[in-house]
């Protein structure tokens, strides 16, 4: 897992960590929001390594019962080679 800043057009920034595997990254962070509130936003950039990368967002889901944990599935908008 790597660090990693996401932000969502229309969302505050979200500092977690970061699964990467082809096109798709897990990003798990802790906030107030809850995975209904990602269902309006659609895009946004994530920074990991110091880059910067375009990536749409799949889904949203509560990873534990405290509610403020969050995994997101995001796709890369440039598919990795």
């Amino acid at each position: 897992m790597k660090n990693a800043i996401l932000k969502l057009e229309g969302s505050p920034q979200l500092i977690g960590v970061v699964e990467t595997g082809g096109d798709y990254l897990r990003f798990h962070t802790r906030t107030d929001m809850i995975p209904e509130e990602f269902r309006r936003l659609k895009d946004g950039q994530i920074e990991m390594d110091g880059k910067n990368e375009r990536v749409l967002l799949e889904s949203a889901q509560s990873t534990r019962r405290d509610g403020y944990t969050i995994e997101l599935t995001l796709r890369r908008f440039a598919p990795s080679a």
